[in-house]
Order: C-alpha cells, then sequence, then structure tokens
C-alpha cells in the first residue's frame, strides 16, 4: 500500500509528472479511437461492396451477351467450393423523362443465394409482387437508402403501384445487307419525266455480325423498395424479374452476368482455385471476363487503403 502513497504524493507535488501521464493517455486514446474508427470504417465498407457484389463475376464484354448460359451455370456449380450461382441481365435505361440508370434482371431465389439482396428489401412483404390492376405490367424494386434507424420490415414505399416507362436500346445483329447494283432510267409520271432505279437488287451475306441499335420501351409497376446503404448504387440501380428483362432487352437465353458465391471468399486457397476453374470454363465462352468482387471495386478499396496508410503515418509521428 505504502507504493501506491509514495506514487501519489510524488504525482501530487509534482506538475510536469501529471502533465506527462496525461499526455501519454491522451495519446494512447487517440490512437486507439482512430484506429478503432478507421478499422470499422473499412470493414463496413467492404461489407457494403460485397453486400451487392458476388464473391465471383463472369461478365460479358460491353454491349454483348452471354448467351446458353443455363449451360455454364451447371458447370459452374460442379466446381469445388462453390455454393450457389445466380444469372444476372444489366443493361442501361432511361426511367421516365430523367432517371437514367441501369435495369438489373434477377432471378430472386437464385440472388439471394449469391449476394445480400434478400436483406436489402424493404417493407412488410418484400419481393416482387405482381401488378396491383392485372394489367400485365412486370414488377420493379427501386432503390431507396433510408437511415439505420428505420424499421427495415416496418417501412411503406412511398412509391408503390406507381408507373414507370422504361426506354432503352438493344443490339440486333444482322448478318447480311440489301445492295442495289447499278441504275437505269425510266419514264415517270408528275413533273419527273425520267427517273432512276436498280438494275437488280440482292442480299448480301457477310461473314461478319453487323450491329444496329432498336429502341425498346417497356411498362412496369414498382412493387417495392431496397437500401443497399450506398447511395450511388440504390439511386442507379432498378430491379426487375430476369425474364421481363429478357423480353425487353436480350432475348429468352441470354444475360450479361453470372454471380458466383464461394464457401469462404476470405480465403486467397479457395478464392483462387474458384478462379482458376472458372476462367478454365469462360475459356469456352469467347470475351467472358473472370473477376473477384474485390478486383472489381478496386478503385474503391484503393482509396480506403490508402486513407489508412495516411493516418498510420500520422499516427506514427503522434506517437
Amino acid at each position: 500500500m505504502y507504493k501506491y502513497f509514495l506514487a501519489f504524493r510524488y504525482l501530487r507535488r509534482r506538475l510536469v509528472s501529471i502533465l506527462a501521464v496525461l499526455g501519454i493517455a491522451v495519446g494512447v486514446m487517440v490512437l486507439l479511437v482512430v484506429t478503432s474508427v478507421m478499422g470499422g470504417f473499412a470493414r463496413d465498407l467492404k461489407a457494403k461492396l460485397r453486400g451487392v457484389s458476388a464473391h465471383l463475376s463472369l461478365k460479358a464484354p460491353q454491349g454483348r451477351f452471354i448467351y446458353n448460359y443455363e449451360l455454364l451455370c451447371e458447370r459452374l456449380e460442379k466446381i469445388p467450393n462453390v455454393v450457389a450461382v445466380a444469372p444476372r441481365l444489366e443493361w442501361p435505361a432511361l426511367f421516365g423523362e430523367q432517371c437514367l440508370g441501369s435495369i438489373i434482371g434477377i432471378d430472386p431465389d437464385r440472388e439471394g443465394k449469391t449476394t445480400d439482396f434478400n436483406k436489402f428489401l424493404l417493407g412488410k412483404d418484400p419481393g416482387f409482387k405482381p401488378d396491383p390492376f392485372d394489367l400485365g405490367r412486370p414488377p420493379m424494386i427501386m432503390g431507396h437508402t433510408v437511415s439505420p434507424r428505420v424499421n427495415r420490415a416496418e417501412y411503406e414505399c412511398p412509391w408503390e403501384t406507381m408507373e414507370w416507362q422504361v426506354f432503352t436500346a438493344r443490339p440486333v445483329h444482322d448478318k447480311g445487307r440489301i445492295i442495289a447494283t447499278g441504275l437505269r432510267a425510266r419514264p415517270s409520271f408528275g413533273p419527273l419525266r425520267i427517273c432512276l432505279v436498280p438494275r437488280s437488287v440482292g442480299y448480301l451475306r457477310s461473314d461478319h455480325w453487323t450491329r444496329r441499335l432498336e429502341q425498346r420501351d417497356m411498362k412496369f409497376v414498382v412493387s417495392g423498395a431496397y437500401s443497399s446503404g450506398m447511395s450511388e448504387f440504390d439511386n442507379a440501380n432498378w430491379f426487375v424479374p430476369l425474364r421481363a428483362a429478357q423480353d425487353l432487352v436480350a432475348g429468352p437465353d441470354a444475360v450479361t452476368r453470372i454471380c458466383v458465391a464461394v464457401t469462404d471468399y476470405e480465403d486467397p486457397k479457395v478464392m483462387d482455385s474458384v478462379k482458376e476453374a472458372a476462367e478454365d470454363l469462360a475459356r469456352q465462352f469467347p470475351g467472358i471476363l473472370v473477376q473477384t468482387w474485390e478486383e472489381e471495386k478496386q478503385t474503391l478499396l484503393n482509396a480506403v487503403q490508402m486513407e489508412r496508410r495516411l493516418n498510420a503515418i500520422i499516427l506514427f509521428f503522434i506517437v
């Protein structure tokens, strides 16, 4: 007991010693608080990015599609450490008059096994619901970022049953073109007595596909809302059933992305083995790119990592 008495008596008479102890305490507190805040921020951001993305994705080139995707999904499901596979169709679109974003066609049952889509849904009866007016319009789930304090189960979407007309342009493939050879003059009626017409009209086939854009539009009805916590994602992406997106954009047997969920995405060995096997399968479908969610969101993750390094340097000099 006398040791504590001597220490207290020494500190009470030495103001410099008290200030030194307080300075060390404050420095340690700042070190712990800043490190904890930055670590929590990085983990929260990674969780949100991973929630809106799959562990592994197979993507078609920009403006292209993956055809016969069910065969590819079956082969991916047979890879060891693969838990679930879900197809997606992502395509830019104009919603109404001013809202520009992307339409995402999904299979809800399969999507919920590869991403956190089911956790993002809001309302008592979340998900795709049929048209309440029985007009044959497909359902749509729109994004709306809400406060963490909001009761997600009791949330009521203010735009439910609202009709949205979606405009987009889809590519149409043609393997030939109509050509006219030669011109000849023939009599005409009206002010022009002579007109020029082609001698022959034919259809020239080509070995390469030519692409042209065809305007498409479809009416959807809002059946609910979702909130991922990332306003950039929520304000730019609208979820619809996969079949409706295919009817609008690509046809019944085409998607733009296949999402893959693995057993343990934090294990580098598991991710590397699954990615290597997926790349072997992707070689049979020309142009498909295989990426992990970290590679896809590399820009944001690099920014967070750089900020953590700068904070570590500042704290080093403080200590």
